[in-house]
Formats: C-alpha cells, structure tokens, sequence
C-alpha cells in the first residue's frame, strides 16, 4: 500500500480518535454548563468553540501516543513512523500544534494543501514535517 494513503488512513483514525470524545465533551459542556443547546446560537461562535476543543483534545492525543509510544494508533494499526532529525519533547509539541491546525483552521484547507504538497513532492513529507525536519516512513 503506497504510503500517501497509508497516511491518509491513519489520520482518519487518529481524527475520529480525538473527534468522538470531543463530540462528547461538546455536548455535555452545552447541557451541564450552558444549561441549554442553545446558549451558543451564533453559529461561527459555536463554530469555533467545537473547533477548539477538538484541537485541545487531537493535540494532547498526539503529543502523548508520539511521546510515550512514538507514534499514533493510527499509525500503528498503518505501521508506519515518524523520524525526527533531532527529536526533542518541543518538536513533538510543534508538529502536534501545526498538524491540528492543519485540521481545523479554514475548515481544514491547509490539511488539502498539505495533501497537494505531498502528492506532488514527497509523501513522506507534509507541512508540519517540513517545518519540524521529520517525515513519515514504513515500519521495518
């Protein structure tokens, strides 16, 4: 299996990893604290609210599943790596931070120009990859 959807898998994973508790925690946050669902009517305010808390909830995932086991699950069940030139607990926390930005900032449209990037240079290389000095490469 080529690499690029290998990657495109595994984000899929790892996006539905950290969307279902945000879901979850969304939901109850409106109902326990905002006493109603529809306390947030404005709908770029809620908008971004969701968004937020989707990209707290995807960067705490991926910075401790790259700290503690090096990689994601969604990686894992892919088998694929990430290789750091130099790793450090602050590159972990960058490529984290730009990769759920990737996600959520203008509905997700730097994640697609990331996906243009790498199938027209390199798939091992994305956005966050470039700017960190990691890539993504096959297990073994």
């Amino acid at each position: 299996m080529d690499i690029l959807l290998k990657r495109i898998i595994a984000l899929f994973i790892d996006y539905l990893i950290a969307y279902i508790p945000s879901f979850i925690i969304n939901k109850l946050l409106n109902i326990l604290v905002f006493k109603s669902e529809l306390v947030i009517n404005n709908y770029i305010i809620k908008t971004i609210y969701n968004y937020l808390v989707f990209f707290i909830i995807f960067i705490i995932y991926t910075i401790y599943m790259e700290y503690k086991y090096k990689r994601t699950i969604g990686k894992m069940y892919t088998k694929l790596r990430i290789v750091y030139s130099k790793k450090t607990l602050g590159k972990i926390i960058y490529r984290s931070i730009i990769k759920g930005l990737s996600l959520t900032v203008l509905y997700g449209l730097i994640g697609i120009a990331s996906l243009v990037i790498m199938l027209l240079y390199n798939p091992e290389l994305s956005i966050h990859d470039y700017l960190v000095g990691s890539k993504v490469c096959l297990v073994g």
